[in-house]
Formats: C-alpha cells, sequence, structure tokens
C-alpha cells in the first residue's frame, strides 16, 4: 500500500534528522573546543 510506504518514509526521515541533531551538536562541540584551544594558543 502506498500509505505503508509513505508512514515507512516518514519514519526513515524522522530518524535521519534525529542523527542529524546528534551530528550538528557534536559539531557545535568540535567548533567551541577548536575556538578554544585557539583562545589558548593566542595567549
Amino acid at each position: 500500500k502506498v500509505e505503508d510506504e509513505l508512514v515507512a518514509l516518514q519514519k526513515k526521515l524522522k530518524g535521519t534528522e534525529d542523527e542529524l541533531d546528534k551530528y550538528s551538536e557534536a559539531l557545535k562541540d568540535a567548533q567551541e573546543k577548536l575556538e578554544q584551544a585557539e583562545k589558548k594558543a593566542t595567549d
């Protein structure tokens, strides 16, 4: 059924969005650590 496929795709999309959220959080942490390291290096 088309509806079943649509629901499956929506679930897949939601999972992908959750993964992206995790990656963006990790990326933010990495950027902050990098900025802190650069500040220490310039002191």
